[in-house]
């Protein structure tokens, strides 16, 4: 299963079950940023690793995930914690943050954040 898809449909809302959740592309509607939490999954980049008799072993992705949230209404610091611990447990682990304010909305905090995901190759 591709490492978004994972996210997505399984990890993400078992961790934050009344997040808004989209792989690659936030629909229109939730562009205007009006049901927070968001949270958008997309694939930085994949290499592949572990070579031997001219075939990979392993893919290793860098996924980044995106979080839109209320500063008003989301402590910061406990969703990173629950983000980075629970992706942990499904083998995704940090590798860069971001944290940042919204050019557009005073309210919305933007948190960036990229886990390296190994898949191994059968």
């Amino acid at each position: 299963m591709n490492p978004v898809v994972k996210l997505t449909g399984e990890v993400l809302p078992n961790i934050f079950p009344t997040a808004n959740i989209f792989a690659y592309r936030v629909q229109d509607d939730y562009e205007k940023l009006s049901k927070l939490p968001i949270i958008k999954v997309e694939n930085v980049n994949e290499s592949n690793i572990g070579y031997g008799s001219n075939r990979y072993s392993s893919r290793n992705y860098l996924i980044q995930v995106m979080a839109f949230l209320d500063i008003q209404k989301q402590d910061i610091e406990q969703f990173n914690d629950l983000l980075d611990r629970g992706v942990e447990e499904y083998g995704f682990f940090l590798q860069y943050a971001d944290n940042r304010p919204h050019e557009e909305f005073k309210h919305v905090q933007v948190i960036t954040r990229q886990y390296s995901y190994t898949k191994l190759k059968v």
